[in-house]
């Protein structure tokens, strides 16, 4: 998918118990996205990141990492202007 015209949406699960799900910000490049969950998660700093992958979800590529706080952040790769399933930040 990687190309000039995709974006990189932060999400962040707010709730797990019903999945709901709040975005956190939007930007052109994956590191500036991690940059966005450092802003608002404390441990952030001292966390050990590494890419292992993508998968699928709702219509977008979802980008794994070895964060601790995996499940709370989650980063997708979608191409601008692209309509999305509303159950990606729901």
């Amino acid at each position: 998918m990687a190309t000039d015209n995709n974006l990189y949406l932060v999400v962040k699960v707010v709730d797990k118990a019903t999945g709901a799900k709040s975005l956190v910000g939007v930007t052109k490049a994956l590191g500036d996205a991690a940059l966005l969950i450092g802003k608002d998660h404390p441990d952030f700093k001292d966390a050990n990141i590494n890419f292992v992958g993508e998968r699928d979800e709702f219509g977008a590529k979802r980008q794994l990492f070895n964060l601790p706080f995996d499940d709370t952040y989650l980063i997708y790769e979608v191409e601008a202007g692209a309509v999305l399933d509303p159950l990606l930040t729901k």
